[in-house]
């Protein structure tokens, strides 16, 4: 920390290399929106950007400014900010580090600076300070389930302000499963024609068994759509990574092509939850079927990773089917139990051909799995923790399942699948702790499964504060009791942004 503040006014310009032009918006739209202040852009280009190249260029402070610096010396996430009295510099050597940048300075503005419209009477102004920062782990992510109830396009682009504000990097969109179909898939039209609209939903809890309320329910995005939320996010410093889940949690998949299922074919999505039986029968016809669905989504997202989901596979429809002992001859493979593995490697190569690598469930791991593939642990202890073969992300459902109950007075929460997570417990986690390999962790997730989160109210409710609490295990925290005194004024955000979330009650911890 330093002495005194830099006051934003009319005088007030902004200086960009041309490589963080885009990014300015993080810092600009709700700036000027709120303060009603110019704030003049110009953007200073370099020969060497204009050229393809990355040469370190210095953009000079002027008094009363603020300029974004491409900086060589900073690597991947790293970022640095100098507030002084007459001046703000931000700088970066990658357009995700000055992302995290200009998210840092715009928690250091007045929490006003979210209002959706001007404010009078606010002093805009930061702090002066100076701050050199880099993430804890590199894979910080939140997953989104869009299947089980559909999240329009707006309130995605929500979530993604709201990931990027408290510097979290990736976004899983889960787009398939046994109750929808949620992207366009020109190769496959049916899949959207026909299977992204599913005739009811469960009422209650589905251990309830109170029967199906008639009303359908479902969406989709065209890949317009999703290409312009791809840039969206990127601009924010958060990448896109979509799952496609084959061979189990395919009701909806098997309802609009019946030919590739093992057993009797559904006749639409799935109204109910759980884990379905209905399977892809694995035989090479049915994997040069839906290889175009990952060819095309491989090309839409430029994200490296490819989530093939690969869970929760029953394999009853599997072992009573009469063709699989043939299959298994044929794939020389020594039990049912094999197949799995053998589907995984033959998706893994579709991925490599595409300079993908593939993310899996932790029910994909295998002694023959290919090594760059890296395992998503739900679970929380799987054999390729101990053995350091595969890169795994964290993702536990007893700490990191966000649609579990935030208390153990569940008569007072709104309806939650099972389970209780609270905020003090998510903060608790240590994704190096237990039986994993510290070296072959790269990160952690936040899962939000939405059964039970039909609005985007009850959505936000059951992701805030506990995004929040993540977002720091993963960057990098300090005590619980520091976390609750700084969250208290962050939730002011929440509020001038109009974002749902849970209220923090003494009886839940130590707040």
């Amino acid at each position: 920390m330093k002495a005194g503040k830099f006051l934003f006014s009319e005088q007030t310009r902004v200086f960009s290399h041309a490589l963080f032009r885009a990014s300015t918006e993080i810092l600009l739209s709700p700036l000027r929106k709120a303060s009603g202040l110019s704030l003049p852009l110009t953007v200073l280009s370099q020969e060497g950007v204009e050229h393809g190249g990355t040469e370190f260029t210095e953009l000079h402070l002027e008094h009363g400014h603020v300029c974004l610096v491409l900086s060589a010396r900073l690597k991947g996430e790293e970022y640095e900010i100098d507030v002084d009295t007459f001046g703000v510099r931000l700088a970066a050597g990658t357009v995700q580090g000055m992302a995290h940048a200009l998210h840092t300075l715009l928690q250091l503005l007045p929490p006003a600076v979210f209002s959706p419209g001007p404010r009078i009477g606010v002093v805009w102004a930061a702090p002066c300070l100076l701050i050199s920062d880099q993430p804890q782990h590199p894979w910080r992510g939140a997953m989104l389930d869009c299947v089980r109830h559909f999240i329009p396009i707006s309130e995605l682009k929500r979530f993604i302000d709201l990931f990027a504000l408290h510097h979290l990097n990736v976004l899983q969109l889960h787009l398939n499963d046994d109750q929808g179909w949620r992207i366009e898939i020109q190769s496959r039209p049916e899949l959207t024609n026909a299977v992204a609209w599913r005739p009811g939903t469960t009422r209650g809890h589905q251990r309830a068994r109170a029967g199906v309320e008639a009303v359908p329910h479902g969406g989709f995005y065209t890949q317009a759509e999703m290409k312009e939320l791809i840039t969206y996010a990127e601009v924010r410093g958060v990448s896109l990574v979509p799952e496609i889940d084959f061979p189990g949690h395919a009701t909806a998949a098997l309802a609009a092509y019946p030919q590739l299922a093992s057993g009797p074919a559904p006749s639409h999505p799935a109204c109910d939850f759980g884990i379905l039986e209905s399977a892809i029968f694995p035989s090479e016809e049915n994997l040069e079927f839906i290889t175009p669905i990952y060819e095309e989504l491989m090309e839409l997202f430029p994200s490296p990773y490819f989530h093939i989901g690969g869970d929760e596979l029953k394999l009853d429809r599997w072992r009573s089917d009469s063709r699989i002992p043939e299959l298994l001859r044929e794939y020389r493979l020594e039990s049912l139990r094999e197949l799995q593995p053998w589907f995984t490697r033959r998706l893994q190569a579709v991925a490599s051909k595409h300079g993908k690598r593939i993310i899996g469930w932790e029910e994909i791991y295998h002694p023959k799995l290919p090594e760059d593939a890296v395992i998503m642990s739900w679970r929380g202890e799987i054999p390729a923790d101990r053995e350091g073969t595969h890169e795994v992300i964290m993702a536990p459902y007893t700490h990191l399942y966000f649609d579990y109950y935030q208390s153990v007075d569940i008569e007072k929460e709104p309806l939650a699948i099972e389970g209780v997570t609270t905020l003090e417990h998510v903060y608790s986690y240590d994704p190096l702790s237990g039986s994993a390999s510290s070296g072959n962790i790269i990160g952690l997730q936040g899962q939000l499964w939405t059964e039970y989160l039909p609005t985007e109210h009850a959505r936000q409710y059951m992701a805030f504060p506990r995004f929040c609490a993540l977002s720091e295990v993963g960057w990098g925290k300090t005590t619980f009791e520091d976390f609750c005194g700084r969250l208290k004024a962050g939730l002011s955000r929440f509020d001038v942004r109009g974002t749902t979330y849970r209220p923090l009650r003494t009886q839940d911890s130590t707040l």
